[in-house]
């Protein structure tokens, strides 16, 4: 399997830099994009000076507009909460032009809500498709879209047909990229099927090379006191929301850790509920129960994405939302939208969840040293790679085609200094033509296409971010070791 390492340019043809020095209002790129996603909203652009480097500062009022999901992630989400998918996926902060906000956000675009009863005046019954006991609430019309694609789920990792065959027709025509990791993790459903993201993502997971994994366990191990010492010490009663859980075992290791240090540093009894929240229900109901009995304590669960319909959950302790594994930051590239502004748009979705008043821990992959990416994404036994490639098999599996394979491509592992980021692509092996759902495509041998993208940014970065997404930043804690890993305390502002 090919490896390499691009700079500058993406193999997909796409510049890397995003035509960086271009002002923002001169290309028109917000503006177009809230008049093609949002028609009713009020677009202002500012023609930016030039600073002295030759960047453009951006802008643009309506550039950190809360972008409604499906530009985001297409006309339905397609976005994996399940442990932290091919690792921890950050924003980069680019050296032509730092990821920072220079102008405040208009105001939120209106949603019908619903809150969430206390969970003591909740029945406890199962809702069906919701899962658990929490309905989704806060829905707008577009996820009232998203609920009717989902009716029919083909089973197997993310979403359903629909939102399979519009992620894989915008992958071809390069409207995004690194979007598709949610459609990796999924079963193989015969023999010989090489759609196997569910048994390989774990064997990549605990590779050697993958220090993603082993360094959030010996953050956890060594760390959690000094994270839960972080939160205001008047707090004594609490209710976690764990964000993508994941595995048992993987909960048990890095999770349980964390609920330890609450009890030893606040108290036996501070801990009153553990909520989990996955998009699998079956590792969001196995997680609740797991995690309840051992700490026994009240146990709820969540199924569903966060990026898609914004639950607002109420508690009767302080909400304090645990996210391991990266979750948040998988980040794919689109034409129109900076990835800090997508990230934003995240941590403003996390704050309608929790709440005011209400806390975020989260931890952060922070490295960008060529040698030990490449190894961790790249693993010797190509389990990373299979599994993506799996993507390119479950689109001749599961969609209407013609002349389509998944054996015409390979994947391969590169690391783009100038944006910053790891990508896992597929690359033709010759030259054909094929259709997905009566689409034509040519593809050209050689030619890539981005499936996954781990984005990595500065712990300050990510700071900065988050207090212009409307949090208060309380602190940071490294993994002690390698200090690759780091976990922020956040506040709702």
């Amino acid at each position: 399997m090919a490896m390499g390492s691009s700079k500058g340019k993406d193999k997909e043809g796409a510049d890397m830099t995003g035509g960086e020095g271009v002002s923002v209002a001169k290309r028109g790129l917000f503006s177009g994009f809230l008049k093609k996603f949002l028609p009713n909203a009020k677009v202002t652009s500012v023609e930016p000076s030039l600073q002295s480097n030759g960047d453009a500062p951006d802008t643009d009022t309506n550039a950190h507009q809360k972008f409604p999901l499906q530009q985001i992630t297409g006309t339905v989400s397609s976005t994996l909460m399940a442990s932290g998918l091919f690792g921890s996926w950050a924003v980069p902060v680019l050296q032509q032009e730092p990821y920072e906000p220079t102008t405040p956000p208009p105001a939120n675009i209106p949603t019908e809500t619903v809150d969430v009863p206390p969970m003591a005046h909740r029945p406890n019954v199962d809702t069906g498709g919701n899962g658990g006991t929490l309905p989704v609430t806060k829905r707008s019309n577009a996820d009232h879209l998203e609920a009717k694609m989902r009716q029919g789920n083909n089973g197997g990792g993310s979403g359903n047909s629909g939102e399979f065959l519009t992620a894989s027709i915008d992958l071809f025509r390069r409207e995004r990229s690194g979007h598709m990791p949610s459609f990796a993790y999924a079963s193989p459903q015969f023999d010989g099927d090489l759609v196997r993201g569910t048994e390989l993502w774990p064997k990549m997971a605990r590779s050697p090379g993958y220090y993603l994994y082993w360094d959030e366990i010996k953050l956890a191990e060594d760390c959690s006191e000094q994270i839960v010492n972080l939160l205001p010490a008047h707090l004594k009663t609490f209710s976690v929301i764990e964000l993508g859980p994941g595995e048992v075992d993987i909960v048990q290791k890095k999770t349980h850790n964390l609920l330890r240090a609450f009890q030893k540093v606040r108290g036996a009894h501070c801990l009153k509920d553990y909520i989990a929240m996955d998009v699998d229900e079956g590792y969001a109901k196995r997680n609740a129960r797991d995690t309840g009995k051992t700490f026994g304590v009240r146990e709820d669960y969540i199924v569903s994405d966060f990026r898609k319909s914004g639950l607002r959950v109420q508690t009767e302790a302080t909400p304090v939302m645990v996210v391991f594994g990266g979750t948040l930051f998988n980040m794919p590239k689109l034409k129109d939208a900076k990835p800090h502004h997508i990230l934003q748009t995240y941590l403003e979705y996390l704050k309608d969840i929790i709440g005011k008043d209400g806390y975020l821990i989260i931890t952060q992959d922070v490295n960008t040293d060529e040698k030990s990416l490449l190894a961790a994404y790249d693993d010797p036994n190509g389990y990373g790679r299979e599994t993506a490639l799996g993507i390119m098999h479950r689109i001749n599996r599961d969609l209407k085609t013609k002349n389509f394979s998944g054996h015409d491509f390979e994947c391969l592992v590169r690391w783009d200094q100038a944006d910053s980021r790891v990508s896992i692509n597929a690359r033709a092996k010759s030259t054909k033509y094929f259709e997905i759902g009566d689409i034509p495509f040519t593809m050209q041998k050689g030619q890539e296409w981005s499936l996954v993208n781990a984005f990595k940014m500065s712990a300050e970065s990510f700071k900065r971010n988050a207090e212009f997404a409307g949090f208060e930043y309380i602190g940071v804690v490294p993994e002690k070791t390698n200090k690759r890993i780091v976990a922020h305390v956040l506040k709702v502002a």
